[in-house]
């Protein structure tokens, strides 16, 4: 992985701490969001930090098609 994958990979890890409370190593990785059990406002603030941290639009609805 990259120097910059694995600052990506850090920081996302640290958003979906922040905003979810759980840690990404303890996750399936396979799961989706609402396998996950995280509600509409929940991934709105997960990709709001995306966007603020990474500097990367993720929008809600891309990520509810993924799941």
């Amino acid at each position: 992985m990259s120097d910059s994958s694995q600052q990506a990979h850090a920081i996302l890890k640290e958003i979906m701490l922040e905003v979810t409370g759980f840690d990404m190593d303890d996750l399936d990785s396979s799961a989706s969001f609402m396998e996950l059990g995280l509600d509409s406002l929940t991934l709105i603030q997960f990709s709001q930090s995306i966007k603020t941290r990474l500097k990367v639009k993720l929008s809600f609805r891309n990520m509810v098609e993924q799941a």
